[in-house]
């Protein structure tokens, strides 16, 4: 983590809520954090399609996502996406 604080990378976001996703890109701008980009996915499906468009650095998940909850939603994500910090 030390690294990416150092250099940026590219973060992706799956909340039901985007106000959540605003919140944290406001804290990484007013705690200095170098740039990072945050991709905003507020359904699982949305996520699960990212990975083939887009290359992560790492993922945050909500485990209550409109159209998956709990550990299901963690489980999706660990079959697609193995090689990134969740």
């Amino acid at each position: 983590m030390a690294e990416l604080e150092k250099r940026g990378g590219q973060l992706n976001v799956n909340w039901n809520s985007s106000c959540d996703a605003e919140l944290l890109r406001f804290t990484f701008e007013s705690k200095k954090i170098p740039h990072f980009t945050i991709i905003n996915a507020s359904h699982l499906s949305e996520a699960l399609q990212l990975p083939a468009n887009e290359t992560f650095d790492f993922t945050i998940h909500d485990l209550g996502l409109p159209d998956n909850f709990g550990l299901g939603t963690l489980h999706s994500v660990i079959d697609l996406i193995i090689d990134i910090m969740i």
